[in-house]
């Protein structure tokens, strides 16, 4: 994408990044495995259809940031929308902060699975506690201050990095 015309769908995971992807989903959200095998089943748009024409001035960019402990193929079917209208999309994987990312040299690099600040687990306990949206409303001041020193907020930053280093790649060809 985008495509220059549709192709027959192909699996959503292929089966060895699922074998690889899905215990660790299980495990970082607290599932059993087979929980999560119907993911495999599941199908996306096909590919290899040949790139669309390149528009005059070229097509626009989205860059996707998977959620904290999950997979950069997690938002496939929006990739998909985007791309299918003229974008080109690119989905990035954070290791240590995605399930067991394989790296393109065959390394995989686990989740990170270090405890989180006390300071951002009280702040998140206290926000879903909360009865009304005033109440939570009050809460949003201090969640900076709980983020700061937390695993969370130093990945908050590496991602951000993370998507200024493709978006910098892609501007200068690569």
């Amino acid at each position: 994408y985008p495509a220059a015309q549709a192709a027959p769908p192909r699996p959503y995971l292929p089966q060895d990044e699922a074998a690889r992807l899905l215990p660790a989903l299980a495990r970082n959200l607290g599932y059993a495995v087979d929980d999560t095998r119907a993911i495999a089943a599941c199908t996306a748009a096909g590919a290899g259809t040949g790139v669309a024409p390149r528009p005059e001035r070229g097509f626009p960019l989205v860059v996707l940031s998977h959620g904290f402990f999950l997979y950069p193929a997690q938002n496939t079917a929006l990739a998909q929308s985007l791309a299918s209208h003229g974008d080109v999309v690119v989905a990035l994987g954070h290791p240590g902060d995605a399930v067991d990312l394989a790296l393109s040299d065959g390394r995989v690099v686990p989740t990170d699975m270090r405890a989180e600040a006390p300071a951002l687990l009280e702040w998140r306990r206290r926000f879903h506690a909360a009865d009304d949206h005033a109440t939570r409303a009050a809460l949003i001041d201090g969640y900076a201050q709980a983020l700061a020193g937390s695993r969370l907020g130093a990945s908050q930053a590496t991602w951000r990095e993370d998507v200024l280093f493709v978006v910098h790649a892609l501007q200068a060809g690569h």
